[in-house]
C-alpha cells in the first residue's frame, strides 16, 4: 500500500501482510487515503481506502496495469479529489497523466469481493466505489466492442452496466 506521495509498503501481492492495517490507518490519517494491491490474482489490481471518509468521494479500483502505473493513477486521482475534483459523472473522459480514463460505479456487493481491506477498514459503514477504466491504444474502453481483446482480458468490467 502507498500514501499520497507514492511512499509504499510491501507489494508482495498479499494485502493482509502483518502490520498492513496499521500502515493503512497511518496513510489515511496522514494523507487521506492508502493504496492496496493484489498481484497474486490475475489480472492484477489496486484499490484505495479512505477516500470516501476523507473527501466524501467513492473509493477507486483499477485493473491490469503494473505497480507503478496503478500507483500513479490512484495517487493522482486521489490528489485531484482532495483538490475538489469529482469523477462520478460516468459519461466523462479524463486524462490522468498520459492515460485516458473513465469512471463507472461498482455495486457494493461486487466491490466488497475485491476491496477486502477497504471493507475491513470501514467495518459496518457503507462506502461507494468507482472502477477507473483505461482505454486501449486506439482510445476504446473494455465495454466497447472495438476495444483490444488483450485490454478486455486484463481489465474486467466489474462496474454496473456501461455508459454506452
Amino acid at each position: 500500500m502507498c500514501d499520497a506521495n507514492g511512499n509504499c509498503g510491501s507489494r508482495n501481492g498479499n494485502a493482509s501482510i502483518a502490520g498492513s492495517g496499521k500502515l493503512l490507518n497511518y496513510n489515511i490519517r496522514m494523507k487521506g487515503f492508502g493504496i492496496l494491491y493484489s498481484f497474486a490474482e490475475s489480472p492484477s489490481f489496486a484499490y484505495s481506502a479512505g477516500i470516501e471518509e476523507s473527501w466524501c468521494h467513492p473509493e477507486l479500483i483499477v485493473f491490469g496495469l503494473d505497480y507503478d502505473l496503478l500507483t500513479h493513477l490512484i495517487t493522482e486521482t486521489a490528489n485531484l479529489i482532495r483538490g475538489g475534483a469529482s469523477f462520478t459523472d460516468q459519461n466523462s473522459h479524463h486524462r490522468i497523466g498520459d492515460v485516458t480514463v473513465r469512471f463507472l460505479e461498482v455495486p457494493t456487493t461486487r466491490a466488497k469481493q475485491y476491496l477486502r481491506e477497504t471493507t475491513s477498514y470501514y467495518g459496518e459503514k457503507e462506502f461507494r466505489v468507482l472502477q477507473m477504466l483505461w482505454s486501449d491504444e486506439k482510445g476504446y474502453f473494455p465495454f466497447e466492442s472495438p476495444c483490444s481483446d488483450e485490454v478486455k482480458r486484463i481489465q474486467p468490467v466489474i462496474a454496473e452496466g456501461s455508459p454506452c
